[in-house]
């Protein structure tokens, strides 16, 4: 069997963007991003990264129905136990259970999740 031919890539001008349009998108990202750390600050699970658990101790971050979070030790009951994960950088936390340093785990989707 032949292989095809590659074709040229097109290449066609990039779309102007309006200026104005760019500076109020920044700023709804700003506010966007104000009222996730005011949710997280009121007790509400995080939205802009993975829930962390603790692989030393087991103490976990989990979003109950209504969207609060609730950090309890695996085994238990959800139950809060009102510590939370300390942010030391961007991926990295800090366990107020053990003091462990904790990765955020990457989001991967189950590569059979799209299968009918």
């Amino acid at each position: 069997m032949r292989k095809p031919k590659k074709r040229p890539a097109r290449t066609e001008p990039e779309p102007e963007i309006d200026p104005e349009f760019l500076a109020q998108m920044r700023k709804l990202g700003l506010k966007m991003h104000a009222l996730e750390a005011q949710g997280e600050a009121f007790g509400l699970a995080p939205h802009l990264r993975e829930l962390l658990r603790c692989p030393k101790c087991g103490l976990l971050e989990d979003a109950l129905a209504g969207g609060a979070l609730a950090v309890y030790y695996a085994g238990q009951p959800a139950v809060d136990t009102g510590l939370r994960f300390e942010r030391l950088t961007n991926k990295k936390f800090l366990c107020p259970s053990c003091g462990a340093q904790v990765a955020e785990p990457k989001f991967e989707i189950p590569p059979d999740f799209f299968k009918p």
